[in-house]
Order: structure tokens, then C-alpha cells, then sequence
């Protein structure tokens, strides 16, 4: 085997592992909070599809107001 070819190999390990970690992390974390919810509401329930439903499908944040694309950057962001 070549230099290059250990090296490859070490480091498609090395990705492998980060990313069976953080799709571990990401597992248990979203079920404590599904589980803490659900809980918490009396139901099952997935607040995260819930915030993005009712803001963005369904347009609910425009109750909030709504600005144009300019204001963020010279409102919104220096406030």
C-alpha cells in the first residue's frame, strides 16, 4: 500500500466515526426534547415542526410584522 492510500483510509475512518457520533448526539438529543415536549404538552408533539408550520406554510409571522429585506440589515441587526 502506498503512503497515500493509509492516509485516505485513515481519514474516511476518522469521517466515519465523526459522523456516527453526531448522528448519535443528534438521535438522542431530538428524542429528549420530543420526549420532554410530548410530556411537558400532554401529547405527542414536535415543536420544531410545529414553529416552522404555523411561520412559515402557514404565514403566522406576518402577524408580527413584516419588513422589507433592507430593514434587517439597517434595523434589525443594529438594534
Amino acid at each position: 500500500r502506498s503512503l497515500y492510500t493509509l492516509r485516505d483510509n485513515a481519514a474516511r475512518e476518522e469521517l466515519q466515526r465523526h459522523l456516527m457520533t453526531s448522528i448519535t448526539h443528534i438521535l438522542v438529543a431530538g428524542s429528549v426534547f420530543i420526549g420532554l415536549d410530548s410530556y411537558h404538552y400532554g401529547r405527542f408533539v414536535l415543536s420544531s415542526w410545529n414553529f416552522f408550520y404555523f411561520n412559515a406554510v402557514q404565514g403566522g409571522g406576518s402577524m408580527y410584522g413584516s419588513h422589507a429585506w433592507w430593514w434587517y440589515l439597517s434595523e434589525g441587526i443594529p438594534t
